[in-house]
């Protein structure tokens, strides 16, 4: 028996008349699905291009993308930036001992 292996999909919420269901976004697919049946399968993500696992939180997103994608609001720290702070924190309780 030969096994097929499954088209991978790239989905967007999208707002029906009276529900919300994910609609495949390559070209071509018409590919439509409910919340229920996305969770623990694997997709592609529209901003990478790798594949990854839905997660239910991951799911709840408008555009269903991995966690490595994730735009976040917060100011990105470097690692030499808080390694520095916390010397200079280390230097300031030694100090006053």
């Amino acid at each position: 028996m030969v096994i097929k292996p499954h088209k991978i999909h790239q989905y967007r919420k999208v707002k029906l008349v009276k529900s919300v269901v994910f609609r495949c976004m390559l070209p071509g697919c018409t590919h439509y699905t409910r919340e229920a049946f996305i969770i623990n399968k694997i997709a592609l993500c529209p901003f990478c291009g790798k594949d990854f696992l839905i997660t239910r939180d991951l799911a709840r997103r408008e555009t269903v993308h991995c966690s490595e994608c994730i735009v976040s609001t917060k100011p990105k720290v470097e690692v030499k930036e808080v390694v520095e702070f916390l010397e200079e924190l280390k230097d300031d309780t030694t100090s006053h001992k």
